[in-house]
């Protein structure tokens, strides 16, 4: 119906009686009684603008005493009906080109009322396919069907007491229906056909005009047009086909390595209907290079293809090229560029450094950096007045960490609430800018999505099971983060509460391996309990009575346990309590581990000065154990990132008394400055400092400094490795035949074997292996199962999968004795010769554990 509009209404029922007839749909707008006679009733309704856009008419009818026994003492009837308002659906028509050619300025006009606003939208139909997406239709959403809101009663049982003594057959039952270790490099590679204006004006005339340079592209764009003026609405959508005479397409890999030769087949296809010749040239940009000839003469037939080949080579230098086909055809040109990224055949080689200047001294910092290819070098430099940025190295390494565990990514976020400023001096990557890592709130945000339905978090993102010590160290850092000012969820700290205070009441025990005599361990309370009970007191909420249990039971807690529990006791203000728990000593080191607790002689120190500093500063072990922490911290080669994590806390807390306020500094190059220490914060300075000999001034007081430094080594292959632990590659045929060498044939599908088994251990859990793919190859389905015919392939499954473009990280735990097998599927795509990145295999926790094999060659030559 339309508006001002008088709908007849017809009603048929089952019987004679009087009829409540109401218009409703989130209230009752109005209602009549009507008189049922010989099964018949009437109404005229009047349309109203409120009933937009539909609206329900029920109709109740309840049956007399009078008259013969009926089944049915009530009847109720419902029917939507839909109105419309002509001047509410805005009328849009698209004017554009039906068909275009590329690199080409295309106006679109849209035609509708004067002064309506209209947002156009431009988008490839590809991009639009992938998730269905449909041309937004305004008036659809705000006057689509609206449900029923009003709930009816029915309560003729009490309003006609007498039908209890009528007897009548029952009626039946109601039945309701129910309806997310990368490619340091990196390029936007597909150059995507989006354009979008949110706000134009239609002038008086009702026309809106929008201009858009169409990139190099083949294929359908939709102009879609949304507008709306008052309460009226539309939209319209129109199809233009983009197509040049000559369409071009050169089969190039993702990515390639330096000394990368790949062989690059280019389709020509003839769109018109005349006969032509074609003159193809490849030029090519920055580190890359044709070899051979650079063009190539085809001749292209009425609506026909022709391929053309070239060879292309990588230089040893790493960056962004590009590689252009320029074809000359029918008199036109046409030409088409793929922007193509050089990476390394292995990762970044990290390096650091640090010092300390005495006042009035001066210092040369060496950043020459022989160790790395000249164009890769990186370098920064940080000076501050505080000796926490001589732990430098262990905050860039958490910040830069790859993995997202639980734990990990606790580690990255913690330090960052305290030590900000010096976080974001720290933490600028000396290769690319991104900087998402100091966004405390990007962890808590993620952490908040990893509860489970007990209050603990998974250990990894959608994961089904939890972690305990990852579980209390996320509650430790949420609670500090919002004394810090974040805002983390009450509900999921308090669902977090919940779990830890179940953890605290149970009495679980570990074997805690201890360094004594080699082989010495302990039957002990699990360390996350206590753990659980320091944060409960952290938070106002401690559990005194199992605080008193352990109090009393002090040979069931290791070292670092005993400083948990006093400190819980400093923080609930019973001081002696807290002074009787405190040892002399940490005691014995507990071994290294790569799961559980995580814990380690770093990792136990750190977190032993951590509770000393809060229950007692000013203890004799302070320095003691500050000492021991700074040297361990200093001479060890790899650290854990809760090693990393806790050091930096313990350390930076205790160097904030001892800073020196009053000193200035500086820096320079050849003689000329290149940036002063501020009164407040830090220096940071990196812009063409690498591959330099830098000076750092102190005056009026001690400063120190950091510098960290990154490229690709200088090395053409990686050594091989096998420290604890061994992984190898190995490569096989559809059939399951093992292929000997790295040669292989265009569109062959290749099934890749990694077998990893520990060497030097018993157990070690959190194992990441990474297996860096050549550029001729590509993943054809990680999930080894689906592929048809590959049933005999024996895979086990990783705790976590993380794919990427040019490489497979698999995440999972080992045992001695057990070689596992993880296998992925690769297809060789592109004809050439590539360079082979190693397989590696690393402990996350344990980083001296890793296994480094099989940088080398592969080979893809034509098919079969």
């Amino acid at each position: 119906y339309q508006t001002d509009e008088t709908a007849e209404l017809l009603f048929k029922a089952p019987f004679d009686g009087r009829m409540i007839v109401t218009v409703e749909r989130e209230r009752v707008s109005e209602h009549h009684v009507l008189e049922v006679k010989d099964g018949n009733a009437s109404l005229r309704l009047p349309i109203r603008d409120a009933y937009l856009p539909n609206v329900y008419v029920t109709a109740t009818l309840i049956r007399g005493l009078n008259g013969p026994p009926l089944p049915l003492t009530v009847a109720h009837g419902y029917r939507s009906l839909k109105v419309e308002k002509a001047d509410r659906k805005l009328a849009l028509r698209i004017e554009a080109a039906e068909k275009s050619t590329s690199r080409r300025k295309q106006t679109i006009l849209v035609h509708t009322e004067p002064w309506a606003e209209v947002t156009i939208a431009a988008v490839d139909e590809g991009i639009l396919q992938i998730m269905n997406t449909k041309t937004p239709d305004p008036y659809a959403h705000f006057y689509g069907k609206r449900a029923l809101e009003v709930i009816g009663y029915d309560l003729y049982d009490q309003l006609l007491p007498e039908l209890a003594l009528r007897k009548s057959s029952t009626g039946g039952d109601k039945f309701y229906e129910q309806g997310d270790r990368a490619n340091p490099l990196s390029n936007k590679r597909i150059k995507l056909v989006s354009f979008w204006n949110s706000r134009l004006i239609a002038n008086g005339a009702g026309t809106v005009s929008f201009d858009i340079e169409l990139p190099a592209f083949s294929g359908q764009v939709r102009v879609m047009a949304v507008g709306y003026k008052g309460n009226a609405f539309g939209s319209a959508e129109h199809r233009m086909i983009v197509a040049d005479p000559v369409v071009i397409s050169a089969g190039l890999p993702r990515f390639m390595s330096p000394g990368d030769t790949v062989v690059v087949p280019v389709t020509l296809a003839n769109t018109t209907t005349s006969a032509m010749n074609a003159a193809a040239t490849l030029k090519a940009n920055g580190p890359l290079r044709v070899v051979g000839t650079a063009q190539s003469n085809v001749r292209l037939a009425a609506n026909g293809e022709a391929r053309a080949s070239f060879t292309l080579v990588a230089s040893q230098n790493v960056g962004e090229g590009s590689a252009e086909v320029v074809v000359s055809a029918g008199g036109g040109t046409y030409s088409d560029r793929i922007d193509m990224t050089v990476r390394p055949a292995a990762g970044f080689i990290p390096l650091t450094g640090s010092g300390q200047i005495d006042a009035d001294k001066s210092a040369t910092v060496d950043l020459s950096l022989p160790e790395l290819i000249p164009v890769t070098r990186r370098a920064r430099l940080v000076l501050s007045r505080s000796p926490a940025v001589q732990l430098g190295r262990d905050l860039s390494f958490l910040l830069g960490y790859p993995h997202g565990c639980i734990e990990q990514t606790v580690s990255k976020a913690f330090p960052q609430i305290y030590y900000t400023e010096l976080s974001r001096s720290l933490a600028q990557p000396v290769v690319g800018t991104n900087t998402s890592t100091l966004d405390v709130r990007a962890a808590i945000a993620k952490l908040q999505t990893m509860q489970l339905p007990d209050g603990s978090l998974s250990y990894w993102p959608g994961g089904d099971y939890s972690s305990a010590w990852g579980s209390v160290y996320a509650a430790h850092f949420l609670h500090e983060a919002e004394r810090a000012g974040y805002d983390p969820s009450r509900a999921v700290q308090q669902r977090l509460d919940d779990y830890l205070v179940k953890l605290a009441g149970t009495h679980n025990l570990e074997q805690v391996w201890f360094y004594d005599q080699g082989t010495a361990y302990a039957t002990l309370t699990r360390r996350e309990i206590l753990y659980a009970l320091y944060v409960l007191a952290l938070r106002g909420k401690p559990q005194v009575a199992r605080m008193n249990f352990y109090k009393a039971r002090p040979e069931l807690l290791t070292g670092d346990s005993k400083y948990l529990l006093s400190a819980a006791y400093a923080l609930t203000g019973d001081q002696a309590a807290a002074g009787y728990l405190l040892p002399q000593a940490l005691g014995k080191l507990s071994r290294a581990e790569s799961g559980g607790s995580f814990g380690s002689p770093l990792r136990d120190q750190a977190l032993a000065l951590l509770m000393l500093l809060d229950v007692n500063s000013k203890h004799s072990q302070v320095p003691v154990l500050a000492r021991a922490l700074s040297q361990g911290l200093r001479d060890a080669q790899y650290l854990s990132t809760q090693e990393a994590a806790w050091g930096f806390l313990a350390l930076g807390k205790l160097s904030r008394a001892t800073e020196s306020q009053g000193a200035t500094g500086s820096v320079s190059l050849d003689g000329k400055s290149l940036g002063e220490l501020p009164k407040t914060g830090d220096l940071a300075v990196s812009q063409g400092i690498a591959g330099k000999k830098l000076s750092v001034k102190a005056e009026g007081g001690t400063l120190y400094y950091f510098w960290q430094g990154a490229g690709i080594g200088t090395g053409e292959k990686e050594e091989d490795v096998d420290n604890g632990i061994r992984v190898r590659r190995s490569y096989y045929d559809r059939k399951g035949s093992g292929l000997s060498g790295t040669s292989f044939n265009q569109n062959d599908l290749i099934v890749v074997k990694v077998q990893v088994e520990l060497t030097g251990s018993d157990r070690l859990e959190n194992v990441v292996i990474t297996d860096l793919l050549p550029a001729g190859l590509e993943i054809e389905n990680p999930r080894i199962r689906e592929v048809p015919g590959l049933d005999w392939v024996k895979s086990d499954a990783p705790k976590y999968l993380d794919l990427r473009d040019d490489r497979v990280n698999f995440y999972t735990d080992l045992y001695r004795g057990r070689v596992f097998e993880f296998a992925y599927v690769v297809r060789a795509v592109t004809q050439g010769t590539y360079r082979q990145g190693p397989v590696t295999a690393d402990a996350m926790y344990r980083p001296e554990v890793r296994s480094v094999h099989g940088a080398g060659v592969v080979r893809v030559g034509p098919p079969r």
